[in-house]
């Protein structure tokens, strides 16, 4: 292979690191956004709880 091909992989390669990462850090994201939703999920039902307890 010649030096420009090897150009094109070497800089194809590098996108396609790049794509991992954000997609990396995008699922890190959504994990934490997940695990949030769930914490207000309990505490929502918690306070239904409460409020039958109430009734």
């Amino acid at each position: 292979m010649d030096d420009y091909n090897l150009k094109r992989i070497a800089d194809a390669l590098e996108e396609v690191a790049k794509e991992l990462k954000f997609r990396r850090e995008l699922n890190q994201d959504t994990n934490k956004l997940n695990s949030k939703i769930e914490g207000l999920a309990e505490e929502i039902n918690s306070i239904k709880q409460q409020i039958e307890n109430l009734k």
